[in-house]
């Protein structure tokens, strides 16, 4: 893990070294780590029923409800090209995202949520260049923690080029007094 060092005595430089240094949640897809920022993170929740939605997109696998409040469950793992391993260890993370300038949770489904970690920017590399017409776009970068190679995510790249219309699911379950 990366961490940000300073002495006692923080001076302008300290102010500057706190600055290059992000907070990332870690979490696991198959065999894979990645890290989205954690101001992004609502919360974190064991697995439970989700509820189908008739018509949904192919990326909406449903919904659930959380304390009266509906929240559309996305398949992170295939926009990104995986899978769900372990159902054992899974958890769901709501991410509350800005959408037309109102925050809108968003649900996902992770084989393990693994940590809060401190990278500084300096650590951060960009998605390695290939040959073929593949989009980084989705991932903001790439860091390594110990041995694993961690992919830093960007969140409103992956739902912005969702097929999902998130107007539609801005929705809650409390019903109004009749």
């Amino acid at each position: 893990m990366a961490e940000l060092m300073m002495g006692d005595d923080v001076g302008d430089e300290g102010i500057l070294a706190a600055k290059a240094l992000q907070t990332y949640m870690t979490f696991q897809l198959s065999d894979q780590f990645f890290a989205v920022d954690v101001r992004n993170v609502r919360e974190v929740l064991d697995i439970q029923t989700i509820s189908k939605l008739p018509n949904a997109p192919p990326d909406v696998i449903g919904m659930i409800d959380v304390r009266g409040e509906g929240i559309a469950i996305l398949d992170i793992a295939s926009r990104l090209g995986m899978g769900l391993k372990d159902a054992e260890t899974a958890r769901m993370i709501v991410f509350e995202l800005s959408h037309n300038n109102e925050s809108v949770p968003i649900g996902v489904v992770a084989d393990r949520v693994l940590d809060v970690v401190d990278i500084h920017d300096s650590d951060v590399e960009a998605a390695p260049p290939t040959m073929t017409s593949w989009s980084t776009d989705t991932i903001s970068g790439v860091a390594r923690l110990g041995q694993d190679v961690v992919i830093i995510l960007s969140l409103s790249e992956i739902f912005q080029t969702s097929s999902t219309d998130f107007d539609a699911f801005s929705f809650s379950t409390n019903r109004p007094n009749v």
